[in-house]
């Protein structure tokens, strides 16, 4: 962590500084030398003085040494930050979350290889390892951890000190990870990722695909507090509209293999899964059973719907760990994790696999094309919504803006190749 200059700016004479100190008092008597050279603060003409008391000498010499106490702290560091980060998943399934962590911690100024170094420890989706991969970064007494939600608990135990940063808990209060949200209090803080309180978001959403549907399923990792969270309150808002739940609690591999044989006896017409880290790494033989029992699936991540799913809704997981990052950044520059609330997400996915509704049978309801932040799969036009916060993420890379021709409409409708077409008859009176 960066350390506070303790020299002594108030007055305290030099002799009784530490000698471990030399430096920053050094450093602060620089500071005094250049705030003097300034002279007595001039008193502004009676015609431009401001209706409320100016400050007074003090108040701004006070403000001077606060801005230089930020340089004093960044000399007082001689070697580069260490975050450490502990990833459930393997490195290449870490890989795009690390690289959107790194570049937005580098928007704040922390380069690798000049001021911070990354140590990444990677359990491989096996949970057993996470406690020794923890105890390993906290020995080496990392400046801060930034760890995967299902690893939270294992840094948690291997220590207190350590600040630890999570970019997708569960619900870190009743986890007893956090005090509150707002007052953290421990050394965990970072981002609650509110899949209970989206769960029924997609339960709409499934029922504007299927209006006729009448059972459900949901495959959930049993073993993920998260989880089970979001499976009970699926399952109430399920049975409140008078849909039959069938529940199918997976833990391990081959938990969710036996899960799947049942599928197709279950007679489900739609399967939830609850994102954990034991749906994403078997998210391809989950839906590849469903496609084979032609089971429309429901789930919260975009790489689901990337991987087969019909619709995704949910927090956006780049988003999130970019957010995160901001945390990350704060606490190397001196704040305390108990003095950062912990923040929900701001930026929500809607993301539709139009090759998996074509496989089922399915025709995509108009609302829901509209209202789609990604299309995936066939050559059909993509929607673009525009929001007035933020560009929504395309499927065209590098998409260009819309042209001045455009810019009057809601919608902006663009070809394969990324270019403005004209709005059918059928959106023409979105304008």
């Amino acid at each position: 962590m960066v350390s506070n200059c303790t020299a002594g700016c108030g007055g305290r004479s030099s002799d009784t500084a530490e000698p471990a100190i030399q430096p920053e008092r050094e450093c602060c008597s620089r500071r005094k030398g250049l705030l003097s050279s300034y002279g007595p603060v001039p008193a502004l003409p009676q015609r431009l003085r401001p209706l409320r008391q100016p400050w007074s000498a003090h108040a701004a010499a006070a403000l001077v040494l606060t801005i230089f106490s930020l340089g004093c702290q960044a000399e007082g560091r001689t070697e580069p930050a260490v975050v450490g980060e502990l990833w459930y998943v393997d490195a290449k399934m870490a890989d795009e979350s690390r690289k959107a962590l790194h570049e937005s911690l580098a928007a704040s100024g922390w380069h690798e290889g000049e001021n911070v170094r990354f140590v990444p420890r990677f359990a491989d989706g096996n949970p057993a390892t996470l406690p020794a991969l923890a105890d390993e970064l906290a020995t080496m007494r990392v400046d801060v951890m930034f760890v995967s939600a299902k690893a939270v608990g294992a840094a948690r135990r291997a220590t207190q000190s350590i600040p630890i940063v999570s970019a997708a808990m569960s619900d870190p209060v009743a986890e007893g990870f956090a005090s509150s949200l707002q007052h953290p209090s421990a050394n965990v803080t970072g981002l609650s990722w509110q899949s209970v309180e989206t769960s029924g978001k997609r339960l709409e959403l499934a029922r504007e695909f299927l209006p006729r549907m009448r059972r459900i399923g949901i495959l959930f990792d049993a073993s993920d507090q998260g989880a089970q969270l979001e499976k009970n309150a699926l399952d109430s808002a399920a049975r409140t509209v008078g849909l039959e739940v069938k529940v199918m609690g997976a833990s391990g591999a081959s938990g969710v293999a036996s899960a799947l044989a049942r599928l197709k006896r279950a007679h489900v017409q739609a399967l939830f899964v609850p994102q954990s880290p034991l749906t994403v790494l078997n998210a391809t033989q989950i839906l590849a059973a469903a496609v084979r029992a032609r089971i429309p699936v429901i789930a919260e991540g975009r790489h689901f719907a990337q991987a087969g799913a019909l619709v995704a809704y949910g927090p956006s997981a780049l988003d999130a760990i970019s957010r995160a990052a901001g945390y990350v950044d704060k606490l190397l520059r001196g704040s305390q994790p108990g003095d950062l609330p912990i923040e929900q997400p701001l930026k929500f996915e809607l993301v539709v696999n139009r090759k998996t509704a074509k496989a089922l049978r399915l025709t995509i309801p108009y609302a829901i094309e509209l209202r789609a932040d990604e299309l995936l799969g066939g050559t059909e036009l993509a929607f673009r919504a525009r929001r007035g916060i933020a560009p929504a993420t395309s499927v065209i890379p590098d998409m260009p803006a819309p042209t001045r021709a455009h810019e009057h409409t809601d919608v902006t409708i663009w070809d394969l190749d990324g270019n403005p077409q004209e709005l059918p008859p059928a959106l023409d009176g979105i304008r």
